[in-house]
Parts: C-alpha cells; sequence; structure tokens
C-alpha cells in the first residue's frame, strides 16, 4: 500500500520537529520518531484531512 503525504501536513511536523529541538537537543527527534510511530498505527478509516486530494 503506498501513502501521499500532504505538503501540509509535512510543513506542520517539520514546524514541530524545529519547535522540540529549541526546547532541548534531541527532543525535535525524539518528537519525530514518535509521531512517525503514531501514524503507522493510526487505522486508515480515522484519517481524514479537510486538505484531502478528492
Amino acid at each position: 500500500m503506498r501513502f501521499k503525504i500532504l505538503a501540509s501536513a509535512v510543513a506542520d511536523l517539520h514546524s514541530a520537529r524545529l519547535f522540540y529541538e529549541q526546547q532541548g537537543a534531541g527532543l525535535g527527534v525524539y518528537f519525530f520518531s514518535r509521531q512517525a510511530a503514531q501514524e503507522l498505527t493510526t487505522p486508515i478509516s480515522d484519517c481524514e484531512p479537510s486538505d484531502a486530494p478528492a
């Protein structure tokens, strides 16, 4: 199965990673890895972004 990550989602994740990295060294990487793990375990039926292509 292939997934398309929306540009808006990539930008949000990047901004959040930078924010957490400013809070402490390594926190940005930790946030990003935890976020990725959560996304991989989220059922597809629960995903309904408002900017998803039709």
